[in-house]
């Protein structure tokens, strides 16, 4: 089992996880694995206004939803704009808000003057950025592993991102992005597999456009 596995790992650059291994009663095996293609997208300035609204908005929630969790370790005041009901959740010992949590908070922000600019994102890559925090969070309280506690995230020293767990379609050399629309990119290759997410970043020369795929 460990050689077809290592030699399986060895057989591309772009298999970066198995999920699974099956056993059935006559020994067969069913190997699922989830391969990643990149491609530069073909953007104008109009387009990179929407990239760059879509990444603040994903780092302001980030920002803000994990304020609220640190205040709750530190034992300081708890966000004033979340209602009545969860603050009296987390006034229970070793109790965090959880995405289900997170999520009902952003409900109420996008329905407030102060943040109803956060209505203009699509909903799905922001509730993916507070499912990212939970993990991540979740990983940092998990003995044994390494993982430090998430940090701030600052426009100046971290990557601009987001991502689509659904909605977005890949037809050719085009990707729907929720919102946004259709966007071209430089296609160096045949895209294999189920497509599972797609995330956008943008690095130093420019945006990128990142798919996940699922296979067996």
């Amino acid at each position: 089992m460990n050689m077809q596995k290592k030699n399986a790992m060895s057989s591309g650059s772009n298999v970066f996880l198995f999920l699974d291994f099956f056993h059935k009663p006559n020994y067969n095996i069913f190997m699922i694995v989830c391969q990643a293609y990149r491609f530069k997208l073909k953007t104008d300035r109009k387009i990179e206004e929407k990239l760059y609204q879509f990444s603040g908005c994903c780092r302001f929630v980030r920002n803000k939803a994990l304020a609220i969790i640190k205040d709750r370790l530190l034992s300081q005041s708890i966000d004033k704009t979340i209602n009545q009901r969860i603050i009296t959740r987390y006034k229970k010992s070793a109790m965090l808000p959880n995405y289900y949590d997170l999520a009902r908070m952003l409900i109420f922000w996008k329905s407030t003057d102060e943040y109803n600019f956060l209505k203009d994102v699509h909903s799905q890559i922001l509730q993916q950025t507070l499912k990212d925090l939970d993990a991540a969070i979740k990983s940092a309280f998990t003995k044994g592993n390494g993982i430090r506690f998430p940090k701030f995230k600052k426009k100046q020293r971290d990557k601009n991102s987001f991502r689509y767990p659904q909605g977005f379609s890949v037809k050719d050399n085009r990707v729907y992005l929720p919102k946004i629309g259709w966007v071209r990119f430089f296609k160096s290759q045949e895209i294999d597999g189920k497509i599972r997410n797609v995330t956008v970043e943008q690095y130093a020369d420019g945006w990128y456009i990142s798919i996940v795929t699922k296979k067996r």
